[in-house]
């Protein structure tokens, strides 16, 4: 039934050849640029522990002998202890989520490797026999949108145990619009 596949016509003792195009040799390095082989590094700084030895502890430091002045970028300036650690560089991939998906197949191998969240169908766009919100001949829910507490699963969907519903009138608009400001 079929063909045999590769590793069962092998048989025992069959004898394994190597790729000969593959780079074979000691492992090569970069080259060392001329601030690294002088002893200093160039390049975005990203952290400073402020006090040697512990993370991120601001202190005041006295009794140093050697220290190093430090511009911040909100333009403020900093003297700490030359024994301080600093982080060079950039983590990779940021600013990954400022982009724009543009289309549903990125969107559907974003999720592929989270959750089965996507897509979302919402329930007024289904059938009356897979939500309670669906059916009609237009798309609406029919009828008010809050549930029970202690509703069935399978109804318990809209907006449960509402304590309010509807725009925010009157005095209650006005302390949300202050909450929002402060």
């Amino acid at each position: 039934m079929g063909r045999v596949i590769r590793a069962q016509r092998k048989g025992a003792g069959s004898v394994f050849k190597s790729h000969t195009h593959h780079r074979k040799g000691p492992a090569r390095f970069r080259s060392l640029d001329f601030g690294e082989r002088n002893g200093y590094l160039k390049g975005v700084v990203t952290e400073i522990v402020h006090d040697p030895g512990r993370f991120n502890v601001l202190k005041t430091f006295r009794g140093y002998y050697f220290e190093v002045s430090v511009k911040l970028p909100s333009g403020s300036k900093k003297i700490v202890p030359s024994g301080c650690r600093a982080m060079i560089g950039q983590v990779a991939g940021g600013g990954r989520t400022e982009k724009p998906l543009l289309k549903a197949g990125n969107a559907y191998h974003k999720f592929r490797v989270k959750r089965n969240c996507w897509p979302k169908v919402r329930g007024v766009a289904m059938n009356p026999v897979e939500h309670p919100h669906g059916g009609g001949n237009h798309q609406h829910i029919g009828h008010a949108s809050t549930v029970r507490r202690d509703a069935p699963p399978g109804q318990k969907v809209g907006l449960i145990a509402a304590r309010r519903t509807g725009r925010l009138r009157g005095q209650a608009a006005a302390t949300a619009a202050k909450a929002d400001k402060a």
